[in-house]
């Protein structure tokens, strides 16, 4: 049985011409489904690094989002998604807000 998988992975966006204190991050949640959590992870892994993208900006500058790391796989609940369902959530303590 195939199984729901929410997946969050870090990117970093990398410009020709950057200065260190502006170093541009993103966080991205996808989907995907596997067998097991192993599964799971490989699938991840490789979903990740397919969507790394490389162009230039407007300033014609060079570009590239690199990913940088699985931050969390969590298993669905849900068997087939519908509207509503929940596909990742993450406690925190208050100072972490």
């Amino acid at each position: 049985m195939m199984i729901w998988y929410a997946i969050e992975a870090l990117f970093k966006c990398e410009i020709a011409v950057e200065t260190p204190d502006e170093t541009l991050y993103e966080k991205t949640i996808f989907l995907i489904q596997a067998d097991n959590t192993q599964a799971a992870e490989q699938r991840a892994l490789d979903t990740a690094k397919q969507r790394e993208v490389a162009y230039k900006n407007e300033a014609k500058e060079d570009v590239v989002w690199r990913f940088i790391k699985l931050l969390d796989i969590q298993e669905v609940g849900a068997e087939t998604l519908h509207d509503g369902v929940e596909v990742f959530s993450r406690l925190m303590w208050e100072p972490e807000l």
